[in-house]
């Protein structure tokens, strides 16, 4: 007895007629009329009554349909619990599809990337979105891992609406001023946020950091002017013109040797305002719940914690 016999029979079953049965499974009627009857063969038993009408099954062919209807069920059952199975196991995770801001995909992930496909033979797909678009797309069912960078207090508010979403942090870091040398606030080991206030400001706008709203919330007066740019190179140039001072997170300036800022000529300092600016892995909770998810967020940590020096 092979499956493809059951089937043949259970089409029969459901269109009473050889011909529209024949039809439905893209063989020819004699073709399937000789399956049927080496069928009845092997098991010694008619399962088929023919009439002028079509054909219908007698009690054993009944009970042969209703054993295939239940055998089918169970084949149905194994394939999808394999196909889980086969998601869940780490071969599976060969290519992975992941959402970074432009220079975060340009420096630190150009190294994860070489260890992956080194270390696991995984093939990452590396998509550049500022982080909100990073955001957007993950709980839009577009993507599943981000890595973004983003402000503490605005990461808790995007949790409380996106409860499915999780984030593991894998970097602390906050908001430092980027500037030239000679500047006024050279003389300043930490500056005040209300001196800082009296100069042009240039922002990345690329990362969740809502800094208008923290400044507005947080200082009596606005900004002398605040710009935000979603290009890495601009503040480079606004510095060295000496337009103003750089907002820029301590993860850039600390972690990434490949930083696109000349660093000669400048100067790096904290302000009182403490803004943090934290790296974090971002995840829907269906992929972060699988055995796969489980594995990438281990990867990416052991990684962070072996090739950066800190303590999550």
């Amino acid at each position: 007895m092979r499956i493809e016999q059951l089937e043949y029979l259970l089409k029969i079953s459901q269109m009473n007629t050889m011909t529209h049965a024949a039809n439905a499974l893209h063989i020819s009627q004699p073709s399937l009329s000789e399956a049927i009857k080496r069928l009845e063969n092997e098991l010694d038993i008619t399962l088929l009554e023919r009439h002028h009408q079509g054909v219908s099954l007698t009690e054993a062919g009944e009970c042969v349909v209703h054993t295939a209807e239940r055998i089918f069920e169970e084949l149905y059952i194994m394939q999808h619990q394999l196909d889980a199975i086969k998601k869940q196991s780490p071969q599976a995770l060969k290519t992975i599809s992941l959402d970074v801001t432009p220079f975060l995909g340009n420096t630190y992930l150009f190294q994860f990337w070489r260890h992956c496909q080194d270390v696991h033979h995984w093939d990452i797909k590396i998509e550049l979105y500022d982080a909100q678009k990073i955001l957007d797309r993950i709980i839009a069912g577009i993507s599943s891992i981000g890595i973004i960078l983003i402000e503490e207090q605005y990461l808790q508010e995007i949790s409380r609406k996106h409860p499915d979403l999780c984030f593991h942090r894998l970097l602390f870091g906050h908001l430092q001023a980027f500037f030239s040398e000679n500047h006024p606030l050279e003389a300043y080991k930490t500056i005040p946020v209300e001196e800082l206030l009296k100069y042009p400001l240039l922002f990345l706008k690329n990362d969740c950091i809502p800094l208008q709203a923290i400044l507005k919330s947080q200082c009596k007066e606005a900004p002398n002017s605040l710009i935000e740019s979603d290009i890495y190179i601009l503040p480079q140039h606004f510095i060295k013109n000496k337009l103003g001072v750089s907002l820029i997170s301590s993860i850039l300036l600390e972690y990434f040797p490949k930083f696109p800022f000349d660093l000669q000529q400048t100067v790096i300092k904290d302000i009182s305002l403490y803004i943090s600016s934290d790296l974090y892995v971002v995840m829907d909770s269906e992929f972060a719940n699988t055995k796969n998810g489980d594995l990438f967020y281990r990867e990416i940590t052991n990684y962070f914690e072996k090739n950066y020096n800190q303590q999550m």
